[in-house]
């Protein structure tokens, strides 16, 4: 065995290297532990732009890491990434290995086969040292696609915001957690200057009699870290002042400190004026409905299964309902609970009211409440499916009682119009029937033979002249009462000017010519009418006519012309050259039995026949009026509905001729030779005095037979005997009247073409229309005119007899009155 030698040999203390290398191999650990988990991709590039290392986020489409170790950088670039990327970072990445200067660039990827989307990432770019003592580049990259489509979603989001806000018509602010700085101001520009953030904001936009307000108010929602919300006052651009609503929250730390204020303003202005115009119509609504003294009320129907009506509910009343229907606190309560017994008709019309939503108006009176009167108007609220009505009613039980006095009072009042009708028919009878006794034996002396003496003709004129004064004075004041009766009756028919003023002309000539007066009349054709009454027209012609000649000068002029007015209407107008009349006595033309000082003259009249004319002229739709200088002459005219064109010749006038006297006692044909036959005429008369002159004036026809009945009775008798070819009938007979006997005589084919005459002092206008109504073929009133009497009997004897089968003869009848 060999033995050993001992060898001195030297130890080394790798003590500190071991642990040199224990250090760094942790580190490699740790570095390559850090680098693999890190959340993103990581490249460590060397100095020959090879890959020394790469983590698993790095790989994308490697198996590992292995293959891509030590692989040129550009090369796995261009295999990964798209190459416009690829060639963006491998520039980037020379650009820091050779400066060192770091970088950071974002991309946007393509979208890759395993991935749908675009993807965008982030590269960092650091220099670094290499173990070799180089420097090399490291790469970290990650994907921020989910941070890019967050950010992106955020803009989105404020560009949302901002639309909305612009588009808004609310101010949308931030304000400081102490509301004493306004942050942020967004929207319309309803308050003034809102375009930046303000310190001074409350001087600024509140009006200042709400800042006390509006401070409480934050101070509140400081100290409760609430809601702020209130309507205000402010100061709006155009320097008026607006109302706003406003309200903020706070936004809250997570501590729960408020960090600001979030917050609209709304422009109420108009809201506020019409709430408060809504406010103010319900107020007049109000006041209305409390003061009116018209009962209202809303009530809400009831029906019943088969949709009948049932009941009503009051829903609302006013003050004057109850004083009205005398129903206590109706409201909330129903009728029949009230008035258990009421109408049952009022309930099927409200019914209508509610199932058609037409409104009625209906006057009725109420048997249960207390029979009061009622009108009523009832209408429909609310939609269709309401059941509501609205009643608005007046009580007018007193109105109905007046109107059943006022009918009463009518009634009473046609009876006296009836009386006194009557009363004016018998006074005109009583006054005509002497006057006709009176006129007629006058006018028989007056031409009588042998003719008068000097002085029996001066008595018998004056006979004939009061007793014609006398019937024109009866005539005026019957007028006067039949149109302060409304008993007046007119016929409007179209009335020719020239017909009525040729009338009129031919019965003033005399008179004008007595008086020593010229007359000047118009000329113009028979096509100018006026509507009015034929009648009346002559009589107020013919009365202007009477007292521009009696109140004339000597010698005078009364001149009448005619002219279309404007409106429509024909003017006739009455100018003399008299006295004239003063301005106190125009005044009092037109007033009753006003004879303007005339009183105690020579000239004689009523002071009734201009009142007569105007009432008559009114009554025609008319006008009458008067102008005078005193000292020169009047001027009368009278205004007339036009029927057509004036036609009148400019400058014509006609000079009236010289009358010939009227003759009396009969026609030219009644003073020839005596006639073959003599005509019988039967007078049915029971006035001895009338029958008497009836007797005198006809003795002097020696062509006429006469027979005399005292009444009607026994003229019918006479008259069915005898046949006569006139009969002559009183109208106020003992026993049957005269229109009773006429009656008789028509029915009767024996005597129905007899011509009957009406003799009768029943002057008034009905008892004539009566009488020719009843078929007489004249009606000649009383005192008579003998020569008028004498034409009535010729044109009846002239008339074509008829067959005694014949029914009456259809020959319009005319009225004759002196």
């Amino acid at each position: 065995m060999p033995l050993r030698r001992n060898v001195d040999v030297p130890l080394v203390d790798i003590t500190e290297l071991k642990r040199a290398e224990e250090a760094l191999r942790l580190h490699a650990a740790r570095f390559e532990s850090l680098v693999n988990n890190a959340p993103m991709g990581v490249y460590l590039i060397d100095a020959d732009f090879c890959i020394s290392h790469v983590n698993p986020i790095g790989l994308r489409s490697f198996g590992n890491i292995a293959d891509l170790v030590g692989c040129d950088f550009a090369e796995v670039m261009h295999i990964v990434w798209p190459k416009a990327m690829a060639d963006k970072i491998i520039a980037q990445c020379r650009h820091t290995l050779y400066t060192g200067e770091p970088c950071v660039v974002s991309e946007v990827a393509e979208p890759h086969a395993d991935h749908a989307a675009t993807q965008h990432h982030e590269w960092q770019i650091n220099r670094i040292p290499m173990p070799d003592g180089r420097h090399g580049v490291v790469c970290y990259f990650r994907d921020i696609s989910e941070l890019v489509q967050g950010l992106e979603s955020i803009r989105q989001s404020e560009i949302r915001f901002r639309a909305f806000v612009t588009a808004s018509s609310d101010v949308v602010y931030r304000m400081s957690p102490d509301w004493t700085e306004i942050r942020q101001l967004h929207g319309r520009d309803f308050v003034v200057d809102t375009n930046a953030p303000s310190g001074n904001w409350m001087s600024k936009y509140i009006h200042p009699d709400d800042h006390p307000k509006v401070r409480a108010a934050i101070e509140v929602a400081i100290r409760t870290k609430g809601i702020f919300e209130m309507e205000h006052r402010v100061l709006t651009v155009g320097g008026s002042v607006g109302w706003t609503s406003s309200r903020a929250v706070p936004l809250l730390s997570a501590q729960g400190e408020i960090v600001e204020w979030f917050g609209t303003a709304s422009d109420v202005t108009e809201a506020r004026r019409t709430r408060q115009a809504l406010l103010d119509s319900e107020e007049r609504y109000r006041t209305l409905f409390n003061s009116m003294d018209e009962g209202y009320c809303v009530i809400e129907m009831i029906f019943d299964q088969r949709n009948e009506p049932l009941d009503w509910r009051f829903l609302e009343v006013n003050p004057a309902f109850a004083s009205l229907t005398g129903l206590e606190n109706a409201g909330g309560k129903r009728m029949r609970e009230l008035v258990p017994n009421h109408d049952a008709h009022w309930f099927e019309t409200y019914g209508k009211v509610v199932l058609t939503g037409k409104a009625v108006r209906f006057v009725d009176q109420s048997k249960v409440l207390d029979g009061r009167w009622f009108d009523l108007y009832a209408f429909k609220v609310g939609g269709p499916e309401s059941t509501k009505v609205a009643v608005l009613f007046t009580n007018i039980s007193e109105r109905k009682r007046a109107e059943a006095s006022a009918i009463a009072a009518l009634a009473e009042a046609e009876r006296a119009n009836r009386a006194k009708s009557n009363f004016l028919s018998s006074m005109s009878h009583e006054l005509r029937s002497p006057l006709n006794t009176v006129l007629g034996f006058a006018q028989l002396l007056n031409s009588g033979t042998p003719a008068p003496t000097s002085s029996q003709q001066e008595s018998v004129d004056h006979i004939l002249k009061s007793g014609w004064y006398l019937l024109e004075l009866i005539n005026e004041i019957l007028d006067l009462a039949l149109i302060e009766s409304g008993h007046l009756s007119l016929t409007l028919e179209s009335v020719s000017l020239a017909e009525v003023l040729s009338d009129c002309q031919a019965m003033v000539e005399l008179q004008a010519q007595q008086s020593g007066i010229r007359l000047t009349f118009p000329r113009f054709d028979n096509t100018c009418a006026v509507r009015a009454d034929r009648t009346r027209v002559k009589q107020v012609v013919i009365n202007l006519l009477s007292n521009a000649i009696k109140y004339n000068r000597p010698g005078g002029t009364v001149q009448v012309s005619c002219a279309e007015q404007a409106d429509n209407r024909m003017r006739i107008s009455v100018e003399d050259s008299g006295t004239g009349l003063s301005a106190g006595q125009l005044d009092h033309l037109f007033q009753p039995f006003e004879r303007l000082g005339q009183e105690a003259g020579v000239i004689e009249g009523t002071g009734i026949g201009l009142v007569v004319s105007k009432r008559l002229v009114e009554s025609m739709g008319g006008q009458i009026g008067a102008s005078s200088t005193y000292g020169v002459g009047s001027k009368f005219w009278v205004d007339l509905v036009a029927d057509s064109a004036l036609r009148r010749l400019p400058g014509e006038t006609v000079e009236p001729a010289t009358p010939a006297p009227p003759a009396v006692g009969g026609t030219t044909a009644d003073l020839a030779a005596q006639p073959a036959r003599r005509s019988t005429v039967l007078c049915v008369e029971h006035d001895p005095a009338n029958l008497m002159l009836m007797q005198r004036i006809l003795a002097r026809r020696t062509d006429l037979r006469l027979l005399l009945a005292s009444d009607a009775s026994h003229g019918v008798d006479v008259a069915r005997a005898t046949q006569p070819d006139v009969v002559l009938m009183d109208i106020n007979l003992p026993g049957i009247s005269g229109l009773q006997a006429m009656k008789l005589l028509s029915e009767d084919a024996a005597t129905a073409h007899i011509p009957v005459i009406a003799v009768s002092a029943n002057a008034m206008p009905l008892d004539v229309q009566s009488g020719l109504q009843m078929g007489f073929f004249r009606y000649l009133t009383k005192p008579l005119k003998i020569e008028q009497m004498m034409e009535a009997l010729d044109a009846a004897l002239q008339s074509p007899r008829a067959d005694l089968t014949q029914s009456p003869r259809s020959e319009m009848p005319k009225a004759e009155t002196p």
